[in-house]
């Protein structure tokens, strides 16, 4: 039976090929426009370290000036803190496992060969950086935890700099010149397979450049290396000296502290410790407003400085409300269609045909039509999506510096292609809902009448 009503669907279909063009082309290119606008946002919002979400933090602390809250995060907290701040936490030794890091940039030369140099984007870490964001090791690997706290000039390089510097060999001892100091390489990571979203970006954006560079933070201290990232200065006007000793003492903050717990009573030892903490700055002068702290996972970081209802959300609520307008004009088509074939069906139903067989052949009709909808709005949602990026990978990129990672966003996953084709039948079948029922309720007499 089922095949039946199959092949009276796909009679009905073909018996009016211009009308059920139209419905397959105002579906697929509702389904088309909403997927891409819905692809862009949902890689944009992955977080490859969702099995972490239970264990591994980011701490921000209202370390901001009384005369006014922070208004640049969602819950009015500054995602960086001061050294002073960071390096308190960090020698509490509480978390299993934690890193303080900062972004950084300048020229990167081979000292063997000085004609190999790149610009690169790097990132000044500890040693735990690597464990806590999965990056693994192609050659070597991380530092001594004493280059933790000891100026030890040493770095690691990313895969795609050590192929450009040094033709991909194994460069481990190999000594690199950095905005003029020198240090050794003593590890190269691996390339990971996949996208290349980081979420240690999430703090300045998780589509930012990719780190071609990591150098140990016990360096700062010398004064060496800078900070690109944000540097946020609350109100204070004590006289912290002048070049690196005001960064190292000052209220400036411009470091991103994350923590790993091996289990929840590590994490509330912590949280105790940071509200202690807290309230004894306060006793010296700082930490002006409420004791406010928080730990968010990567994921609840991405609510906090607002990826997940950014310009990407607009753009696919945009989409879906033009499949909706779509969707209606398939309404209305069926509506056609359907009313075109009443008579049709009224004999069949004087004939013993069933109410429900009737519906069942009109939403199979629907199925079809969505299932021919969904195959062409996923060929252009993928076109579609392969022009933008064509586009970006366009974009100039300046002394060997990395691209951003928005190309990422215009490669869909299995689930985008899997999502287009269940919603294009999704819409298909409420767009035929309401003209198969009003067709099936029209009595079978109105039509066997003589003239």
């Amino acid at each position: 039976m089922f095949s039946y009503q199959c092949r009276l669907a796909w009679r009905s279909i073909k018996s009016t090929p211009v009308l059920s063009a139209l419905m397959v082309v105002a579906l697929a290119v509702g389904i088309g426009v909403f997927m891409t606008n819905y692809t862009i946002l949902h890689i944009s919002t992955l977080n490859p370290l969702s099995y972490k979400n239970d264990r591994l933090f980011m701490l921000q602390t209202d370390a901001w000036h009384l005369r006014e809250e922070y208004k640049g995060t969602r819950n009015t907290m500054p995602n960086q803190l001061s050294y002073r701040d960071a390096q308190a936490f960090f020698d509490s030794k509480i978390p299993q496992r934690q890193t303080i890091m900062f972004r950084t940039g300048g020229t990167l030369v081979a000292t063997d060969a000085p004609d190999h140099y790149q610009f690169v984007w790097a990132r000044v870490v500890t040693r735990d950086f690597f464990t806590l964001f999965d990056e693994t090791f192609l050659y070597g690997g991380p530092w001594e935890p004493s280059a933790d706290t000891q100026q030890q000039p040493q770095v690691i390089l990313a895969e795609e700099t050590n192929q450009r510097l040094f033709n991909g060999a194994n460069s481990l001892g190999k000594t690199m010149l950095f905005e003029g100091h020198t240090y050794t390489v003593v590890g190269v990571t691996r390339k990971s397979p996949g996208r290349q979203i980081k979420m240690q970006n999430v703090e300045l954006g998780t589509l930012k450049n990719p780190d071609q560079a990591y150098f140990p933070f016990g360096i700062v201290p010398t004064g060496h290396i800078g900070t690109w990232g944000p540097n946020l200065c609350p109100d204070d006007t004590r006289d912290y000296g002048q070049g690196i000793q005001k960064i190292l003492t000052g209220s400036c903050l411009w470091l991103t502290y994350w923590a790993e717990f091996s289990n929840p009573l590590q994490k509330q030892q912590f949280e105790t410790f940071v509200h202690d903490y807290i309230e004894q700055q306060k006793t010296l002068g700082f930490y002006p407003r409420p004791n406010r702290f928080a730990l968010s996972n990567a994921s609840d970081m991405q609510a906090v400085n607002g990826y997940s209802q950014g310009p990407f959300y607009l753009y696919s609520l945009f989409g879906f409300g033009f499949l909706g307008i779509c969707t209606l004009n398939c309404i209305a088509l069926l509506l056609a269609k359907f009313a075109r074939q009443a008579p049709e069906q009224g004999i069949r139903r004087a004939l013993g045909a069933s109410q429900g067989s009737i519906f069942a052949q009109f939403l199979l009709e629907s199925v079809f039509i969505g299932g021919l909808a969904g195959v062409i709005g996923l060929a252009g949602t993928l076109t579609a999506l392969e022009l933008l990026r064509a586009g970006y990978q366009l974009e100039p990129q300046q002394n060997g510096l990395a691209p951003t990672n928005f190309p990422e966003v215009f490669t869909p996953d299995l689930h985008v292609v899997m999502l287009t084709l269940a919603l294009a039948i999704v819409a298909s079948v409420c767009a035929g809902l309401y003209p198969a029922w009003r067709t099936c309720r029209t009595p079978p007499a109105l039509y066997l009448k003589q003239p």
